[in-house]
């Protein structure tokens, strides 16, 4: 994907459901510029496993021409208490993913970032 997006070919393979239910998770198989071979995507940050990643943000990094930026939970989605977005962009190196938890205000509005996690 990134560079690879244009020379990658693959299919989303469903791996579990995530946390509620409704969030179907999968990895990618396919082959790349880079890997001409049948694999499983992988991140910059962890090119030892997998990529496991909501099949909505899959889809959603496909059509991307740049990084996005993907709400995993919203403030007080199932009694939380932070909003976790999910940053995803993909360049020569690889797909890189970064996770940033926000504080929630009284009215469950985002807050201020609380950390940022790179995976």
């Amino acid at each position: 994907m990134g560079q690879h997006r244009r020379a990658s070919t693959g299919g989303v393979l469903s791996a579990a459901r995530g946390r509620p239910v409704r969030q179907r998770m999968g990895i990618v198989v396919g082959v790349s510029r880079d890997r001409p071979r049948l694999h499983a995507f992988v991140s910059a940050g962890h090119p030892e496993r997998p990529l496991v990643l909501r099949v909505d943000h899959w889809d959603a990094l496909a059509r991307a021409r740049g990084p996005i930026a993907r709400v995993d939970w919203l403030c007080g989605d199932h009694g939380t208490s932070e909003e976790e977005e999910l940053v995803l962009d993909v360049d020569a190196t690889g797909i890189h993913v970064t996770r940033r938890f926000y504080g929630c205000t009284s009215d469950l509005k985002r807050g201020g970032l609380i950390r940022s996690q790179q995976q």
